[in-house]
């Protein structure tokens, strides 16, 4: 995953109620936020732009469609 790529919903985050549809598109990726070296228990975070808004998930919520070259 890289900034740039095209990015919707996985299966794991369409199984919440009121959740978006699997594959359904979810942003352009803008950021990937990784934790600082001491703390790899953390998760590693997408920051999405989409519909005129930044929002940031968990990356086991979304997968890339498109890879930017």
């Amino acid at each position: 995953m890289k900034i740039g790529d095209l990015a919707v919903w996985s299966k794991y985050a369409s199984e919440w109620s009121n959740a978006p549809a699997h594959r359904d598109l979810a942003g352009v990726v803008v950021r990937i936020i990784k934790p600082p070296s001491r703390h790899q228990s953390r998760a590693i975070l997408i920051e999405l732009h989409a519909e005129g808004e930044n929002f940031i998930v968990g990356k086991e919520y979304v997968e890339v469609i498109n890879e930017s070259r």
